[in-house]
């Protein structure tokens, strides 16, 4: 899945092109929150983190379409003892995504569904301790590349013109292990995290 998730990233750039050559091709910021948390342990709770970036859709026909997303996206995981200890993991996430929109392409509004492959690259890595200055790096314990899935529903709304607010909902959950060093005969731990956001789509 990997291999063809960058074969699709690969001809992004064609398929841009050919979106602008026929106005079907829109592109803007996007800003949300993630819930994030580890699958697989225990004592834990969700933990709030900044998304944010770009957004943008190829719409195939009136009711089909391919999105791309460029996020920073805060992720990881806190504990619910007292002091809480967050580990928090910075990523940026690239997400692909096939598009299905409800009512017409000339409607005003548009709910739509969706469901693709996310590729993270980790930024950083830190385990904190609330309402206290210690820190410490452990981007070494965690890969550098994290796999998932985004499944999402959402609407689009004309906002005048060719530009439109977004507003999604999608779940993501991590499909491979998380950590650079598996325990033999250990579960696999994953990223999970519910992503609310909103953006701008300008058309070009």
């Amino acid at each position: 899945m990997k291999r063809l998730f960058l074969l699709f990233i690969a001809f992004l750039p064609a398929l841009c092109l050919s979106a602008q050559m026929t106005k079907n091709f829109s592109i803007g910021p996007r800003v949300g929150v993630n819930f994030a948390k580890f699958t697989d342990t225990d004592n834990s709770e969700s933990k709030p983190g900044l998304v944010a970036g770009l957004t943008s859709t190829y719409s195939i026909n009136t009711n089909t379409g391919i999105t791309f997303d460029a996020l920073y996206s805060g992720e990881g995981v806190q504990s619910e003892a007292d002091p809480k200890i967050k580990t928090d993991l910075d990523y940026l996430r690239l997400m692909l995504a096939f598009n299905y929109f409800f009512r017409d392409q000339e409607d005003n509004f548009r709910p739509k569904i969706y469901v693709g492959p996310t590729l993270g690259f980790l930024l950083s890595a830190e385990n904190k301790v609330e309402d206290s200055e210690s820190e410490v790096d452990v981007k070494d314990a965690y890969k550098n590349v994290d796999l998932g899935l985004a499944v999402g529903l959402g609407f689009n709304y004309r906002l005048g013109g060719e530009t439109w607010l977004n507003v999604d909902g999608r779940f993501q959950p991590g499909l491979s292990d998380l950590r650079e060093n598996k325990p033999s005969n250990s579960n696999a731990i994953r990223n999970q995290n519910f992503q609310f956001s909103v953006g701008l789509a300008f058309g070009l």
